[in-house]
């Protein structure tokens, strides 16, 4: 991996983890290898992503937030904020179906 997407994906993780500690009903699993990988399932020839788990539905529904070629192109900024509006909304949806 070359160390200018290195260092990207680096800020990603720190700018979506101080976001996520604020929302203890998300639980976060990383797979960007040789960045933070905390999935089991993770697999290094794919795009990395992360996995959302919403803990306060009792079916824990989940969502894969891609962090492919073209989510990359935007500043590191643009690219949490993303991934913090796609928490928010996935447990709207969550909610929602639940609800009914």
């Amino acid at each position: 991996m070359k160390a200018e997407l290195k260092l990207q994906l680096e800020k990603i993780v720190a700018l979506v983890n101080d976001a996520a500690d604020a929302d203890p009903e998300m639980d976060l699993e990383y797979c960007i290898p040789e960045v933070e990988t905390t999935s089991d399932a993770c697999s290094v020839n794919g795009n990395p992503y992360i996995l959302l788990t919403y803990t306060a539905n009792e079916t824990q529904p989940t969502k894969k937030v891609s962090l492919g070629k073209a989510a990359l192109q935007c500043t590191e900024k643009d690219l949490a904020q993303h991934v913090i509006l796609s928490m928010e909304a996935f447990k709207d949806e969550s909610d929602a179906f639940t609800m009914g």
